[in-house]
């Protein structure tokens, strides 16, 4: 990865009330879209933006 990237992989972790994905909720794991902006779609699909969102990454301790 090029320096100033993340990745952050794909978890499970959709344990939020109204889920319906049955294995996605029953594995534990971090939700994704958590961390995006539900408010950003991609114009030309309509899907959610997951690429290319600005992240600030400060130490702890």
């Amino acid at each position: 990865m090029m320096r100033g990237v993340i990745s952050i992989p794909h978890g499970w972790g959709h344990d939020l009330e109204g889920v319906e994905l049955g294995i996605a909720k029953s594995v534990p794991g971090e939700n994704f879209n958590e961390l995006s902006d539900d408010s950003k779609m991609d114009e030309l699909t309509g899907n959610a933006v997951l690429n290319g969102i600005p992240v600030s990454v400060t130490a702890l301790g």
